[in-house]
């Protein structure tokens, strides 16, 4: 498997802990802005022909920019974090109070739920392998992607060819490295939740 696929979660937001963030367009904080500096002098880029793609909320690209400067990413709604609706900036314990008939809605049928007043989990998982499809699996070079974290957990799935059922197996850090080698159909996990990064 020679090419690969490089999934890069953004840095921490000025979101409360904990809460649901989705589609709200937060920036960076403090916190993850030297996280990113810090992850930036451990990286290293000799190949001139990668391609470099972010989602369009600005906590991806402001990531992209830190760790990756004078670097121009193409950017892709495909890849933005699942829309929660109502539920964006709440926590579980907050949702499970309000809303505890859907929690089990969501336990029930974990791939068909709709986020109320968002999007489904099949609509999300149906764009990212969109995003795959089109961006992905052709390119022979490799491929920086700078997103999210749901993002990243279904994009394993797939190419690991496991049941996106298993997305929640995988905790991905903040800011972190996560790459999969493949050969257009499928690929194996070469590296997760990684603080440097040669390219």
């Amino acid at each position: 498997m020679d090419r690969k696929l490089i999934l890069i979660r953004h840095a921490s937001t000025t979101s409360p802990k904990h809460a649901l963030v989705g589609k709200t367009d937060l920036d960076l904080s403090q916190i993850g802005i030297d996280d990113c500096v810090n992850l930036k002098s451990r990286i290293s880029v000799e190949n001139t022909q990668v391609h470099y793609f972010s989602s369009t909320l600005v906590r991806a690209i402001h990531t992209a920019e830190i760790l990756f400067p004078h670097t121009e990413f193409k950017r892709h709604a495909g890849i933005n974090e699942v829309d929660f609706g109502i539920w964006s900036g709440m926590d579980m314990p907050e949702i499970s109070r309000k809303y505890p008939e859907a929690i089990k809605e969501w336990t029930r049928e974990p791939l068909l739920f709709r986020f109320p007043g968002g999007e489904s989990v099949k609509e999300f998982i149906d764009r990212i392998n969109d995003f795959l499809n089109s961006e992905i699996l052709s390119q022979t070079n490799p491929c920086v992607v700078v997103c999210h974290g749901g993002a990243i957990r279904f994009m394993i799935c797939r190419m690991l060819n496991l049941e996106y059922t298993h997305h929640l197996a995988f905790s991905v850090h903040r800011p972190s490295v996560n790459i999969i080698d493949h050969d257009g159909t499928s690929g194996v996990l070469a590296g997760l939740n990684l603080r440097e990064l040669t390219i």
